[in-house]
Parts: structure tokens; C-alpha cells; sequence
């Protein structure tokens, strides 16, 4: 099996990263639901996000979504010198 193989079989599903984050996650939408609307841009429930999301990417393995990964894997242009080499 590759590395690749292997690493996704380790991630959990989205899923069931949600299963395991659900009392974070809830704090989370409830704090959202008491904000105000001007509080929402100004940093509105800041410690319930990073406590969430620490949890969700642990579980997951990631918090990369598809397109995410999609276009990490297809922006990198062939002829692009990888080495540090500005040749």
C-alpha cells in the first residue's frame, strides 16, 4: 500500500470527525447564533473557532477541503524549479 493509500485510510471522515468534535462543535454554533451582526466581523467567538477546528483537524487529519487538495496538486507548473535553485 502507498504512503498516499495509507494516509487516507488514516484520515477519518468528515463525518465522523463531526461525530467526535460534537460538544465543540455545538459551543461553536451557538456562540455564532448569540453574535451580533457588527460582532461577526470583529472577531466574534474567536476562542470557540480554534477550539473547534484544533479538534476537527486532529480528528480528520487535515481540515483540506477537495478543492483544496485539487488545486494544491494541479497549480504547480511543470517546469517549476522545485530545489530552491533559481536556475
Amino acid at each position: 500500500m502507498s504512503g498516499a493509500v495509507a494516509d487516507e485510510k488514516a484520515r477519518k471522515s468528515k463525518e465522523d470527525s463531526l461525530a467526535a468534535c460534537v460538544e465543540t462543535h455545538r459551543t461553536l454554533v451557538a456562540c455564532f447564533k448569540s453574535c451580533s451582526f457588527l460582532s461577526s466581523f470583529t472577531g466574534c467567538c474567536i476562542q470557540e473557532h480554534k477550539t473547534f477546528w484544533d479538534c476537527y483537524t486532529t480528528q480528520r487529519g487535515t481540515n483540506e477541503t477537495k478543492l483544496n487538495s485539487w488545486l494544491k496538486t494541479n497549480s504547480k507548473p511543470s517546469n517549476m524549479n522545485t530545489d530552491g535553485d533559481d536556475k
